[in-house]
């Protein structure tokens, strides 16, 4: 794919008496991103998911039928540890479309799914 674009009907004379058009570059963003979806909200499946507070944990990787709801979570990750004491948040190479709490109430924040770039 080019970097760069015709840039309108501006000519531009060579030093080998040649002309070419002139050209702009493509402004194409594409960047890395965090998102922290609440809990049992089916999203974009992440490059990998980062658990940042202890607790058990289950993940959904299918949505269910045509309402939204979600079918069948798997359970697997628990992340022992005391909150107040900052404890290193877990990596995990997993691409759910939803995760849960399963032994407290799960809040913006605790999970994150983490989109990376890709060319």
């Amino acid at each position: 794919m080019a970097n760069y674009q015709k840039d309108g009907d501006k000519v531009i004379e060579n030093a080998f008496g040649g002309t070419s058009f002139g050209q702009k570059p493509i402004v194409n963003i594409k960047h890395s991103e965090a998102r922290c979806p609440a809990e049992e909200v089916i999203t974009k499946r992440p490059s990998y998911v980062v658990i940042n507070q202890p607790g058990s944990y289950a993940f959904a990787y299918e949505s269910g039928s045509a309402d939204g709801t979600l079918s069948v979570y798997h359970t697997g990750s628990v992340i022992l540890g005391d909150t107040d004491r900052g404890n290193p948040a877990v990596k995990l190479d997993i691409n759910p479309v939803a995760w849960k709490q399963n032994d407290a109430a799960g809040s913006v924040g605790d999970v994150t799914f983490v989109y990376v770039r890709t060319r």
